[in-house]
């Protein structure tokens, strides 16, 4: 019970606060120097600009299937031309 009527000075608090966040810092340099599977965003391997513009438009960009367009062209247009032909009744 002695240590609750003698606090610490303010400066050992410091110190201790100082020390407390220090040994954080040293566990998270640690683990992430020797832990395989963690890798800093500064060794990711750097790609070429134009390489990098090329996969992004291949993700993006969905190829054009041209002879399905056409069909579906020539379909309606065929399908108009049917419904604007008076029927003779």
């Amino acid at each position: 019970m002695n240590f609750l009527a003698d606090p610490l000075p303010s400066w050992a608090i410091l110190i201790l606060i100082v020390g407390f966040f220090s040994l954080i810092a040293l566990v998270v340099f640690l683990v992430s120097k020797f832990v395989p599977g963690i890798k800093k965003e500064d060794e990711v391997q750097e790609v070429d600009e134009q390489t990098r513009i090329q996969e992004e438009l291949d993700r993006v960009l969905v190829p054009i299937e041209e002879e399905k367009s056409t069909e579906d062209t020539e379909d309606a247009e065929q399908d108009v031309e049917s419904e604007q032909k008076p029927t003779d009744e």
